[in-house]
């Protein structure tokens, strides 16, 4: 019962917003004439909040899935719509007024957007990190846009997947989740995080995997010339040095072309 509790309470976040769900609900119950309204924005999602709390239903959904996607249930509570449908219903006469006020707490229920590290001002279309596009861009260059296996900082894992799915990875954004922190990581993944590169070791380990690119930040490579290590220097791209596996020449699809 702890760990669901848990799980609510880190969706209620500040808890602020939530504050403003609940206000909704006791409004519709109170003042909601409508039963296709009632039911759909009161009595379904008060129902399903009953069994999300039931440590059966955890039990149940851990043999269908990990408990660690538990959280994911709680989007279906209608929140924002039920807030919005109130907030109308209730200044309809007085609508600028009702705007204004929802509007204020709203934004007091939030925080700055862009205090997160992961999400960062748009630099392109596609709201990814232009280093991200630059740097996939020049290897499948390098590849003449054949698929290909890179060993990438964690910095640019949760993202050069979003832009081509044509890199492959030796790890993914598992490395980056709390949740997976005391499972062994691969060794080259461990070796790109050093806060020492060796070398050595860090070749072994990106020839080991297969890798055909290695992708490293140029700052943590400035004491070694990895070429005297068997890697081959291509380009400096916006900071990240870009060096390919002479061992590793065949790109993914270049066999059946």
């Amino acid at each position: 019962m702890n760990i669901i509790m848990n799980t609510v309470i880190s969706y209620a976040g500040s808890g602020f917003l939530i504050l403003l769900y609940i206000v909704s609900l006791i409004v519709l119950f109170l003042r909601e004439d409508d039963r296709i309204n009632r039911s759909l924005l009161f009595y379904m999602p008060v129902f399903f909040f009953i069994l999300y709390m039931c440590p059966l239903v955890y039990l149940a959904y851990g043999r269908l899935d990990s408990t660690d996607t538990y959280y994911r249930l709680l989007w279906l509570l209608p929140a924002t719509i039920t807030i919005a449908y109130t907030a109308v219903k209730q200044f309809s006469g007085r609508m600028l007024t009702g705007v204004l006020v929802i509007v204020v707490l709203i934004t007091l229920a939030g925080s700055y957007t862009y205090k997160n590290e992961n999400i960062l001002r748009a630099e392109n279309r596609l709201h990814l990190p232009q280093m991200v596009l630059n740097v996939t861009d020049y290897i499948l260059g390098q590849t003449n846009g054949n698929a290909t296996i890179v060993a990438m900082p964690e910095g640019l894992v949760q993202f050069v997947r979003q832009y081509d799915a044509r890199i492959w990875l030796p790890y993914g954004r598992e490395v980056l989740m709390p949740q997976f922190a005391d499972f062994d990581q691969p060794q080259i993944y461990v070796e790109m995080t050093r806060d020492e590169t060796d070398p050595q070791a860090l070749t072994k380990a990106v020839k080991e995997y297969g890798c055909n690119f290695l992708v490293i930040e140029a700052a943590k490579v400035v004491d070694y010339d990895l070429n005297e290590y068997g890697m081959e220097f291509l380009e400096n791209v916006d900071g990240y040095n870009i060096y390919r596996n002479p061992d590793m020449i065949q790109y993914m699809g270049e066999q059946d072309g």
